[in-house]
């Protein structure tokens, strides 16, 4: 009866734990940003688009982090990057902020084993002013 417990510890040991699915790890991520917006207000309308870099991070917690940068023919956008993964789900915010202001704009995607995949659109407005900002960002996993 010993030999048949100690043959049964064997096999449990060396089965050893069931390997973690690698889209559910810590990992950095480079990518592509490409931005669109539409602006409709007291200067008229308007739209421009641009493609930029970003990196991005997930954390052991799942917390994603990152940055974005796009170059528009006017101006430049930055945006910071927090959000979530929820099993293979991903939701957060694109941040811009100037010295006056700070805007969110709502994010959602997934991962993958490879990268992950976001999307956003959404209407900001204030004061009779209106900027869509839609787009999406596809990044790969690094490490």
């Amino acid at each position: 009866a010993d030999a048949d417990a100690d043959a049964d510890a064997d096999a449990d040991a060396d089965a050893g734990d069931p390997e973690t699915d690698p889209s559910m790890l810590a990992g950095a991520f480079v990518g592509t940003m490409t931005t669109q917006y539409e602006y409709e207000g007291s200067f008229g309308a308007f739209e421009d688009s641009c493609t930029g870099d970003v990196s991005l991070a997930i954390d052991d917690d799942l917390v994603l982090t990152g940055t974005g940068l796009c170059v528009f023919d006017s101006f430049e956008l930055g945006f910071d990057l927090e959000g979530q993964q929820t099993d293979l789900a991903l939701r957060g915010v694109l941040i811009s902020e100037s010295a006056t202001d700070r805007v969110e704009t709502p994010f959602s995607g997934s991962r993958d084993n490879n990268g992950l995949s976001l999307s956003f659109d959404t209407t900001h407005e204030a004061d009779g002013e209106a900027v869509r900002l839609f787009g999406s960002i596809t990044a790969s996993l690094v490490r």
